[in-house]
């Protein structure tokens, strides 16, 4: 059997990346035009399905 290896050193931790006010706006305007999009996709798939 093999000895237990120990596991490899984790690297430093990076300080963590600031966003702005105009990036989590436009982060949030594109999870939701993506969840939209979904929910319009799904919609119109059980339609096409079941319509």
């Amino acid at each position: 059997m093999n000895p237990h290896t120990p596991s490899a050193p984790k690297p430093p931790e990076t300080a963590p990346v600031e966003v702005t006010e105009t990036q989590a706006f436009t982060r949030a305007w594109a999870v939701f035009l993506l969840l939209f999009v979904g929910v319009l996709g799904l919609l119109w798939a059980s339609d096409a399905l079941f319509g």
